[in-house]
């Protein structure tokens, strides 16, 4: 079972933070058994992102989407997606009683950019209902589509809690895997890839016999 992930923001084009968010997710979905076929990465652009996520939906059996789900005037990834994939925007009640409660909580008065986090796609379902971190999860012809916050400790643990637990359940089987550090001294790199190429033919079925 193979996916792909997705970063969304100016701030890692630009080189501005790293893509924290890629590699742990890229690490937890590799450590699983799960195979990541590609990462990309594409600034705020509503062209770029929906290319992207056709992509990913065309080759892949799930899809890791991170960034772009806040408040701010530039957190657009919903409106893109509603765009991309035809499915127009709907307001998700449990999202925005639960905004409602934040905020009232707060002494907070409700504003434009923050009942926009309540609105998702048509079909989408909130990741964590009970919780107050924003994301939502999809299928587009049978490709499951997961959106997490790109605030890297948000999104970890949605990652971990409830998207790889989900993806895991999906799959029919999953390779074992196993992995052998091996500490050289001493060789140059053509001179180990020569041993282990010799090593490898040596060990491959009827090498045996073949002598």
């Amino acid at each position: 079972m193979h996916g792909e992930i997705i970063t969304i923001g100016n701030e890692l084009t630009s080189g501005r933070i790293l893509d924290l968010n890629a590699w742990y997710a890229a690490g937890r979905l590799t450590a699983s058994g799960l195979k990541v076929t590609r990462i990309a990465t594409v600034g705020d652009d509503p062209v770029a992102v929906s290319e992207a996520l056709k992509e990913a939906v065309k080759a892949s059996s799930f899809v890791i989407i991170t960034g772009g789900l806040g408040s701010t005037e530039d957190d657009v990834t919903s409106e893109i997606v509603a765009d991309a994939l035809n499915r127009p925007l709907c307001l998700d009640q449990q999202m925005f009683d639960q905004i409602k409660a934040y905020i009232e909580a707060r002494g907070i008065k409700m504003s434009p950019s923050l009942e926009k986090m309540a609105w998702m796609p048509k079909g989408s379902k909130l990741i964590n209902p009970k919780g107050n971190v924003c994301g939502f999860s999809l299928i587009e012809d049978d490709v499951r589509l997961y959106f997490l916050p790109g605030v890297p400790d948000q999104m970890r643990y949605l990652m971990d809690r409830f998207v790889l637990p989900e993806i895991l359940l999906s799959a029919e089987t999953l390779p074992v895997l196993r992995q052998r550090i091996l500490k050289l001294y001493g060789l140059s790199e053509p001179g180990i890839a020569e041993i282990l190429r010799a090593e490898s033919a040596a060990s491959a079925p009827g090498a045996r016999f073949a002598r």
